[in-house]
């Protein structure tokens, strides 16, 4: 059986980025069993609202909201209390995960001698 894996996303005044690569990527992976966090650091520019509307159509997806800004590094480790899987992913709001994404972390993370992963990360489509 396969590890269910919190994906923990931060963001703050970023909605359309969130929208249009991180959301739509992470919710197109190929891995059967995974759940988001979206840690929302006091956002003023719709996310709010939108991530309200978003969450209804996916039952995996968990929202937490900061009343007032309080840093990436505290949204990171709230996010992390609030997460549920065995593996904790991160990724950003500005980010497109590829499709085996998970599956290639799982694969490598399995391995007896391995406690962190990471991935390669491209700048603007170039590798």
């Amino acid at each position: 059986m396969l590890p269910l894996v919190s994906i923990v996303i931060c963001t703050q005044n970023r909605l359309e980025a969130l929208r249009k690569y991180a959301l739509s990527s992470v919710f197109n992976v190929d891995y059967p069993s995974f759940e988001v966090v979206i840690v929302d650091d006091a956002s003023t520019d719709g996310t709010k609202e939108f991530l309200e509307i978003f969450k209804k159509g996916h039952n995996n997806l968990k929202v937490i909201r900061n009343d007032r800004k309080r840093g990436l590094c505290n949204a990171r480790n709230l996010g992390i209390d609030h997460c549920g899987g065995e593996i904790i992913a991160f990724t950003d709001d500005d980010c497109i995960v590829g499709r085996d994404w998970l599956k290639e972390l799982i694969e490598v993370y399995a391995k007896e001698d391995v406690a962190v992963v990471g991935g390669i990360s491209y700048r603007g489509g170039n590798p």
